[in-house]
């Protein structure tokens, strides 16, 4: 509730429950915007020459195509809001095609896609004053 009203800034889950119970509570207090369809967890490790964004890493357990690609949309906006100039790196338990399972597959084209946006994120980054990242 303090985060709804303004007098917090964030929310930590996790001393009882599980994950849907967590995105029930979320939802009721955050919700998505009107023109998102799936959560995602973004977690920043901030490192002495650098910093990792991961992003979904424990929300959704099997995500659609569709959802891999608004998820990493998603993060790359919010990278840009960082000052953060978007590098994406899709992974899989595959290694340049070396699987031809449903989940690696999937892959493929989310990668391909996020190759052929890559120029809109840097346009996005350089309107937004972001970095162009290392």
């Amino acid at each position: 509730m303090l985060i709804h009203k303004g007098d917090a800034d964030g929310m930590i889950c996790g001393t009882f429950g599980n994950n849907a119970l967590h995105l029930h509570y979320i939802d009721q207090v955050l919700g998505k915007r009107p023109s998102v369809n799936v959560y995602a967890a973004m977690n920043v490790l901030i490192l002495p020459e650098r910093q990792i964004i991961l992003v979904d890493t424990h929300v959704n357990e099997n995500p659609t195509a569709s959802q891999l690609a608004e998820i990493t949309l998603l993060a790359a906006e919010k990278m840009c809001r960082f000052g953060m100039a978007p590098r994406v790196a899709l992974l899989s338990h595959s290694s340049f095609g070396s699987s031809n399972s449903e989940s690696a597959q999937k892959m493929l084209p989310r990668w391909q896609s996020s190759r052929n946006r890559r120029r809109n994120w840097k346009s996005m980054a350089n309107a937004r004053r972001c970095s162009a990242g290392p």
